[in-house]
């Protein structure tokens, strides 16, 4: 089976899975965040929300800022995270 390559070469199907599935080109199943300053290596994860459920975080008691930009929780599910992004978690604490 062939297929037209997007630089217009003709491409054997087979051929070309087989050099996208080699393991120099598999994506790290990897990411790392720098929270609270410090530099963490975790898995893959899309939004703020997954991370603050990764880390079995006190979602209630917590405010986030993601790359400089506090975010209110109902934010969380839309916030991507990429690889080398900088997160600040503050815990709400009570006081007298």
């Amino acid at each position: 089976m062939m297929y037209l390559h997007r630089e217009g070469q003709a491409r054997d199907y087979n051929t070309a899975l087989a050099e996208w599935r080699h393991p120099a080109l598999i994506r790290s199943a990897s990411m790392t965040l720098r929270i609270n300053g410090q530099a963490r290596e975790l898995p893959l994860l899309e939004t703020v929300a997954a991370l603050v459920a990764h880390l079995d975080a006190p979602a209630a008691t917590l405010l986030v800022e993601h790359n400089g930009v506090a975010l209110r929780r109902t934010e969380w599910h839309a916030a991507a995270l990429t690889n080398g992004d900088a997160l600040e978690f503050l815990q709400i604490a009570a006081g007298g």
